[in-house]
């Protein structure tokens, strides 16, 4: 029988900043301690702020050091993806999220994940 991995999905519903932050890194923490990888729905962010980057960033730095790894889903808003260029995250804006993981500048992610 295979063993296999736990994994939580957390789904994020509108701005990804500052109000929402601390709740959000609490189920970040929860989830890398108590399951295996983390998996985020990003289709319903409104709006991206720099603590939500670095919350993101952050997120995928403990989970990396726990040997865990964060991936995305869902089709992400233009102005969101635009923000993310614009601010040196990514190369050129993106629609699915998919691929999040593998293209923001310096994203934490385990080697046996790239």
């Amino acid at each position: 029988m295979e063993n296999a991995r736990l994994q939580t999905v957390l789904e994020i519903h509108g701005s990804l900043g500052i109000e929402s932050v601390r709740e959000l890194a609490s189920g970040f923490s929860r989830a890398i301690r108590e399951t295996g990888d983390i998996h985020v729905v990003l289709s319903n962010i409104s709006d991206i702020e720099l603590t939500g980057i670095q919350l993101l960033y952050a997120a995928a730095k403990e989970a990396a050091m726990a040997g865990k790894r964060i991936t995305f889903s869902g089709i992400l808003d233009s102005r969101i993806t635009i923000k993310l260029a614009s601010a040196g995250f990514l190369k050129e804006p993106l629609t699915d999220a998919a691929d999040l993981h593998k293209r923001l500048a310096g994203f934490p992610v385990p080697e046996e994940a790239k």
